[in-house]
């Protein structure tokens, strides 16, 4: 059996090239977010991480680092189990990111302070079913504070399901 060629540079040039258009394109509000997130650490404030499915990453990437050197804590949905008294049973249940409560009982059991900034990372910018929960869920608690908000999204995955859901008849976003 024969496999086709891949250029092992292929890889390489998409990621240079998504970064040069963030670079371009979002320069500003990334410069904002940098400089909302040192004044809160600068004021003994914590960054929130938060993100389900693949979008969690971004938040393992702020926190998983031994010796790291920016106070960051990452809301989890494995946090349900750890420090409260859900079954694990319900969170290894794909279906168990779209409870509408699921952000508000993980912020239940964060110790949260007013000064701290939430970093909310999704995939989509929140797809339908993440509407209120999901990726986009703790805005809600924080919405009073929206200054202390920064949300990390791709703008092409959520212009595309807009598209999708416009041609299923069904409102996207939020």
């Amino acid at each position: 059996m024969t496999y086709p060629t891949v250029r092992w540079t292929a890889a390489a040039e998409q990621a240079r090239a998504v970064v040069d258009r963030i670079i371009e394109t979002q320069g500003g509000p990334v410069t904002e977010a940098a400089e909302l997130i040192a004044a809160a650490i600068a004021d003994g404030a914590v960054v929130q991480a938060f993100g389900t499915g693949h979008s969690r990453s971004l938040a393992q990437e702020f926190t998983g680092r031994a010796g790291g050197l920016l106070p960051v804590n990452m809301l989890a949905v494995k946090d349900l189990v750890l420090f409260g008294d859900t079954d694990p049973k319900e969170i290894l249940d794909p279906l168990c990111e779209r409870d509408p409560g699921l952000a508000e009982r993980i912020l239940r059991l964060a110790e949260v302070d007013p000064r701290d900034v939430f970093v909310i990372a999704s995939q989509s910018g929140g797809k339908r079913r993440h509407r209120g929960n999901g990726p986009v869920g703790p805005r809600p608690r924080s919405q009073d504070r929206r200054d202390h908000v920064v949300g990390a999204q791709s703008a092409d995955h959520f212009a595309a399901s807009k598209r999708v859901a416009a041609l299923r008849g069904r409102r996207c976003g939020y």
